[in-house]
């Protein structure tokens, strides 16, 4: 798959998912706008939702009505 100018095509596990599962380049997410980087994180459940510590120690805080923060 070509990407349109500027946006990447998601790689690795995600990329996989991304094409058989969400559909590709017509996937309702689009196209990467960056460039696919590993790191070492930490997620943690709660009640109505899930937390994850991601690159440079960000806070992403997931509900499970679809909202969602980084703090």
């Amino acid at each position: 798959l070509v990407p349109p100018a500027g946006l990447q095509q998601p790689i690795r596990g995600f990329g996989k998912v991304w094409r058989e599962q969400l559909g590709g380049s017509a996937a309702q997410i689009g196209w990467a706008r960056e460039r696919e980087v590993g790191y070492i994180g930490a997620q943690q459940a709660f009640a109505r939702g899930l937390l994850l510590k991601g690159p440079g120690g960000q806070t992403y805080v997931l509900l499970a009505d679809g909202l969602w923060a980084r703090e």
